[in-house]
């Protein structure tokens, strides 16, 4: 879940960007920098896992 919420959080600020009439210069930025925020965290929610059940096999 929580590697939703960064993703969600640039899907609401686009949304935001887009009915207010405000400037796409500071929300897509915004918004990628989120989903790269998400993508990095379940990387490392992955490697934390493949660890724990590596260390777990031994």
């Amino acid at each position: 879940m929580i590697s939703f919420v960064p993703a969600l959080l640039a899907l609401a600020q686009l949304a935001n960007s887009y009915f207010n009439d405000l400037s796409f210069f500071v929300s897509v930025p915004f918004a990628a920098v989120m989903i790269l925020f998400a993508i990095l965290l379940t990387q490392h929610h992955f490697a934390q896992f493949r660890r724990r059940h590596f260390e777990r096999e031994l």
